[in-house]
């Protein structure tokens, strides 16, 4: 089966504390999809490196068979629960996302 993503042995750690430890999963194409988990278990920060938001400290993730890159974007939807601003974001790119994400087929 061809997935739309792969996500391979992704490592993030943020000030000594780990919140991914190469963790791999492939989500198969017209699926629906749900990451599940408590608090502190990284799903945040799994969502944070699939937009490119933040970066994976080690693994890869291939959207359709390609290495994970800016041109996806268009093609990925993320609605945070909270609608806040990202801190490293100016407000300009901050609004673009938000414009980005009202827009039909945008995911």
């Amino acid at each position: 089966m061809s997935h739309i993503l792969n996500i391979n042995n992704v490592s993030k750690v943020y000030s000594g504390n780990v919140a991914l430890n190469k963790v791999s999963i492939d989500i198969p194409r017209q699926s629906i999809f749900g990451l599940l988990g408590p608090n502190g278990a990284g799903k945040t920060s799994l969502i944070r490196i699939i937009n490119q938001i933040t970066g994976p400290d080690t693994g890869e993730i291939l959207f359709n068979g390609e290495k994970l890159s800016s041109k996806h974007i268009e093609k990925i939807g993320y609605l945070p629960e909270e609608r806040g601003l990202f801190k490293k974001n100016a407000f300009r790119q901050s609004l673009k996302l938000f414009v980005l994400f009202s827009l039909p087929g945008s995911f």
